[in-house]
């Protein structure tokens, strides 16, 4: 059980600087570093009201009550946090969940402490109690004293560069899923949980032992039948029981029930085949209930659906359920380019004019392009790049179930749907959040536009989904309306999700989408249920990894596909590098998928991701790409980098990636490998000498350039630079670069880079070989 309550986030013609630099909201590229973190200090705490859940019936018979709940946890969610570091030019303050932790917070605390526990208690599974969590946290704060990459003069430069309130909201990063201290709590402590999960079978959602009692539902849908249609519900999640279905209206329409598959005119559990629309099933309950309606004529009907729903269990992967100070926020970031936003009224008078149509339809009434002073803004301090944040989606576990809050930004904040913000949650929000989205919408129900038991959804560009009436629920789930977004709901099959990382498994559940940047929705995903642990990912450049071969799957971020077992010669050498500088440097969020060289790239699954069977390729929430020099300039455009505006610079840079892959490397790659290999005999010695005199050809001609040039394309470091670096390397030891002043000075000063210092440092680690062996020339590995 769940309540889904949008609201819409809007500018607001308060002025309050306090309340404004609170509520300033906007898109980052990455989760919170470490010295994000000690400039933020501790993740603000989140204070439940624990008479909430005691007040479960009155929440599920009243909108009112339920939204007005809402706008408490919102204006808590959103509370101005100062930022702890006390050198900055002024106090800059985030709102609370922007303080709360993402994925680098929880590797970097739950490494530290598994690490603390010594070899004794990671055998025995030692327990990681609240007291040495929090002592964690504490850690986590100041954890960048420990770095020696970061002295205290580098630190303050940072430091002094947040000098507005969007870089110092930037410093929070991009972290797409938040959790507040008492999420993050139970996750690392339930740590034994999900390390069994992890090595474990996908886990069965429901548990024998039961921990939640179901209840009984009356679903409600209100289709429309042609003549001869064959219109498919559900599916219904039933218990144990009988479900009985009833189906009244006008014209001649028929029931057909199956259970555990959708019925046709031939196979079904249930017929009913009377003259009129008033039809009566019932069947056994334990298993999905799939129901359609026949038209023998056209008719408009009402179809209510009367279970007992299953009993749910504790979440399979955490030592029981999420406690009262659990809120996950997930948040939809946009990059300020050049598309606006668009706007859709709101009012009754246009939500009744959409409505009416036949087939309605989201379309838009406007454009609004907010700055910062209308609409939450984040400039990233390590790349510049800026963003704004038009929806968030908070799930508070306040009550004995995730209570969902949708919110969307609106230029309108104070009319109809805003209306019934309070006076305390105004001022405490300023400009942050606006108006509150109904549950119910004026104007007839929308013909449901879900058929089947998969999980599809209503097409974002329509009003919305099937009307839905749950007496367990205590909503409608009608259209709703937003100043930017329509909403749709969904029903999967009985596998849930549990805010455990950032993939999100199928769930049973409504959820609202945001299709707020062309098409591309975010959807709230926070339930109760449990959700598969297993190693699907990695957090920032440590590989989590079972035993076995890797295991492959669609996740929801870019994942960077590198090895993590090679033979010693050719460690350091390798193209994976060239894609985990860029990401690096470019401050993009990312995982490693490590592969096993022998048994992992000549895979059926391996090849969907690299035709030729190479390493590297990525996937970027399902956009698979290979070959480095695609994928680099893949990500310099992602970053804003490169962009389409300036055409001159970016073909340029695209002229020196080609130039570093086809020109550079083949000469390159020869000389290389008849020197690793050692080879004496004539053939490869009147080929090296070949193509060492064509290598020196060439490198004339950049030494040239890079008398004029700091780096290759211009004064600023490219992509093009990782991928002539990268090259040059294999010639490292060998006397040729060192005979060009300006190449040689060229490589050293891209060396030094700190992305690629750190790059190195975890590559040796995920291949578990001694610190400086990336760094070798060619004559030291042979």
């Amino acid at each position: 059980m769940r309540w889904l309550l949008p609201i819409a986030l809007a500018a607001c013609g308060d002025n309050i600087p306090d309340k404004t630099a609170a509520c300033t909201l906007g898109q980052a590229t990455s989760a919170v570093t470490v010295q994000g973190r000690k400039i933020i200090g501790g993740a603000a705490d989140y204070v439940p009201d624990l008479g909430l859940a005691a007040r479960d019936d009155e929440l599920r018979t009243s909108i009112a009550a339920r939204r007005a709940a809402a706008w408490q946890v919102v204006a808590k969610v959103l509370a101005p946090v100062q930022l702890a570091e006390p050198t900055l030019p002024q106090p800059f303050q985030l709102p609370a969940w922007h303080t709360w932790f993402a994925r680098d917070d929880y590797e970097r605390v739950y490494k530290k402490l598994y690490r603390d526990l010594g070899p004794t208690g990671r055998r025995a599974r030692a327990p990681l109690d609240a007291t040495t969590i929090d002592a964690g946290f504490e850690w986590n704060t100041h954890a960048l004293d420990e770095l020696p990459d970061w002295p205290a003069q580098r630190y303050a430069d940072y430091v002094a560069a947040i000098d507005e309130q969007t870089s110092a909201s930037g410093v929070a990063g991009a972290n797409r899923v938040a959790y507040s201290p008492g999420a993050m709590r139970q996750l690392i402590h339930s740590y034994v949980q999900q390390d069994a999960c992890r090595l474990a079978p996908d886990p069965d959602p429901f548990a024998p032992d039961a921990t939640k009692l179901g209840a009984p539902v009356m679903a409600i849908e209100k289709p429309a039948v042609g003549t001869c249609e064959f219109r498919q519900l559900g599916p219904y999640q039933a218990g144990d029981g009988d479900v009985t279905i009833t189906m009244s209206g006008t014209g001649d329409a028929d029931l057909y029930v199956r259970r555990g598959q959708a019925p046709d005119t031939e196979t079904y559990d249930c017929r009913s085949d009377g003259g009129t629309s008033t039809e009566t099933c019932t069947v056994p309950g334990g298993a999905p209930i799939y129901v359609a309606v026949f038209g023998a004529q056209s008719s408009e009907v009402e179809v209510e659906v009367a279970y007992v729903t299953d009993d749910v269990a504790s979440p399979t992967c955490l030592d029981g359920p999420m406690p009262r100070d659990a809120v996950v926020v997930k948040a939809d970031w946009n990059r300020v380019l050049t598309d606006p936003l668009p706007i859709f009224d709101t009012s009754a008078a246009r939500m009744q004019q959409r409505l009416a149509a036949a087939d309605p339809e989201w379309t838009d009434d406007g454009a609004a392009n907010p700055d910062a002073t209308q609409i939450y803004t984040a400039s990233i301090p390590e790349t510049g790049a800026v963003f704004r944040m038009p929806a968030l989606h908070v799930m508070s576990k306040e009550l004995d179930h995730w209570l969902w809050i949708t919110l969307w930004w609106s230029p309108d904040p104070d009319s109809d749907f805003g209306a019934d913000r309070g006076a305390t949650t105004r001022c405490a929000l300023s400009r942050a959040i606006s108006k509150a989205i109904t549950i119910r919408a004026v104007g007839k129900p929308v013909r449901s536009a879900i058929r089947s038991r998969r999980c599809t959804r209503a097409p974002a560009s329509r009003a919305g989904a099937a009307t839905r009436t749950s007496s367990r629920v205590g909503a409608t789930r009608r259209p709703t309306a937003s100043a930017v977004t329509s909403t749709a709901v969904r029903r999967c099959s009985r596998r849930r999700s549990s805010p455990v990382s950032h993939i999100t498994a199928p769930r049973a559940c409504a959820t609202t989408s945001s299709p707020t940047t062309r098409g591309r929705s975010k959807v709230a995903a926070a339930t109760t249920c449990p959700r598969s642990c297993r190693p699907r990912w990695t957090t920032g450049t440590r590989t989590i990894r079972s035993a076995g071969a890797a295991r492959w799957y669609t996740p929801d971020m870019l994942t960077v596909y590198g090895f993590n077992r090679l033979g010693d010669r050719v460690v350091g050498l390798t193209r994976d590098l060239r894609v985990l500088w860029a990401v690096e440097e470019l401050g993009l969020p990312y995982r490693v998928q490590g592969l096993d060289f022998e048994k992992d790239l000549n895979t059926t699954e391996y090849r969907k991701r690299s035709d030729f069977a190479q390493v590297p390729s990525i996937d970027d929430d399902g956009f698979v790409l290979a070959e480095s020099g695609a994928i680099l300039l893949y990500l310099a455009e992602k970053a804003g980098a490169i962009t389409a505006a300036d055409v001159r610079h970016r073909y340029d840079v695209t002229r020196w990636c080609i130039a570093a892959l086809s020109t550079i490397e083949p000469p390159v790659l020869v000389v290389n490998g008849i020197a690793l290999s050692k080879a004496s005999d004539a053939g490869s010695k009147h080929q090296l000498a070949q193509m060492t005199r064509l290598t020196e050809l060439r490198l004339m001609a950049v030494d040239h350039r890079l008398g004029e040039h700091d780096y290759i394309v211009d004064s600023t470091f490219t992509v093009a630079d990782i991928l002539f670096v990268t090259v040059l390397r294999m010639l490292k030891g060998l006397g040729i670069v060192e005979q060009f002043a300006n190449v040689r000075a060229y490589v050293d000063r891209c060396e030094k880079r700190p992305a690629w210092t750190k790059v190195l440092d975890a590559y040796e680690d995920r291949l578990h070989a001694p610190r400086g062996s990336a760094r070798r020339s060619i004559p030291e590995r042979v």
